[in-house]
C-alpha cells in the first residue's frame, strides 16, 4: 500500500473513496496511477488474500474532498480493465445509517453453480476471512443453498458485497447460455414470420427486451443470514 507518511492526515475522514468491483489485475499501482488524475492521495489499496490476491476492492484517500468528488463523478461506473467499477464515498462502520445490523457474521448464499461442493464455496468465501462454520443444504426442489459464518462482522459484509450478484459460469457455461438463447430467438424469429405469413395478428408481436438478460441463476445470491426470530 502506498501512503502519506503524516498519519494525522490520514486518520481524517475527508476525501476517502470506497472503489468495489475492481479487475483482479488492478494493483495498488495502478488504482493509484488511475485515481492521482484527480488530485494528491494520502493513501492507496487493494485489498488482498493471505495469498495476496486481489478481493476486487480497494481504497483511495484523497487529500480533499474536492479531488474525492472529482473522481467518484468521473470513475464511478466506467470501465477499468476488464470491470465496471463502483466508486463511492467510504464510511466507516459506525457512520453508516442505512438500517443494515453492523454486528452480522453468517451470510446465506443460493444459486450455488452445480459444479461447486463444499470445498469450492469455501475456497471462494475464505477468501474474505476465517470462516468459523460452513453448511451447505439442499430445499424441497433440490436446490443447494448454504451458509457461511465468519469470524468478524466486515469478513462478512465484504463477502455480501464482492459476492452478490457475481457471474458464476465459467466460458463454457456462458458460451452455452448463449446459444441457447440464439436458439430460442431463431425459433420465435420463425414463429412470427409463420404467423405473419398466415395472416395472424400475433404475428406483430414485439420481441421482449428481457430475451436477452441473463438467468438468474447464472449470478449468486448472497445475504445477511436472517436470524430464526426474524
Amino acid at each position: 500500500m502506498w501512503s502519506h507518511r503524516d498519519p494525522a492526515l490520514r486518520r481524517s475522514g475527508a476525501g476517502n473513496v470506497y472503489v468495489k468491483n475492481l479487475d483482479r489485475n488492478i494493483d495498488n499501482k495502478a488504482l493509484y496511477d488511475t485515481f492521482s488524475l484527480f488530485g494528491n492521495i494520502l493513501s492507496c489499496k487493494v485489498a488482498l488474500t493471505p495469498d495476496g490476491k486481489s478481493r476486487g476492492f480497494g481504497f483511495v484517500h484523497f487529500e480533499s474532498d474536492e479531488s474525492a468528488e472529482a473522481a467518484i463523478a468521473k470513475l464511478n461506473g466506467m470501465q477499468i480493465g476488464e470491470k465496471t467499477v463502483y466508486v463511492a464515498p467510504f464510511k466507516k462502520t459506525a457512520e453508516r445509517n442505512d438500517g443494515t445490523p453492523k454486528n452480522f457474521t453468517n451470510v446465506y448464499i443460493k444459486h450455488i453453480p452445480a459444479s461447486w461442493n463444499e470445498e469450492k464455496i469455501k475456497e471462494e468465501f475464505g477468501a474474505f476471512g476465517e470462516i468459523t462454520s460452513l453448511a451447505v443444504q439442499t430445499d424441497p426442489k433440490g436446490r443447494r443453498f448454504a451458509f457461511v459464518n465468519y469470524a468478524e462482522f466486515e469478513q462478512a459484509r465484504a463477502a455480501v458485497e464482492e459476492m452478490d450478484g457475481k457471474d458464476v459460469r465459467n466460458e463454457e457455461e456462458k458460451a452455452a447460455d448463449r446459444a441457447q438463447r440464439e436458439r430460442e430467438r431463431e425459433e420465435r424469429k420463425a414463429a412470427r414470420e409463420a404467423a405473419k405469413a398466415e395472416g395472424r395478428e400475433d404475428g406483430d408481436d414485439v420481441e421482449s427486451d428481457d430475451d436477452d438478460e441473463e438467468p438468474e441463476t447464472s449470478h449468486l445470491y448472497v445475504a445477511r443470514a436472517q436470524p430464526k426470530a426474524e
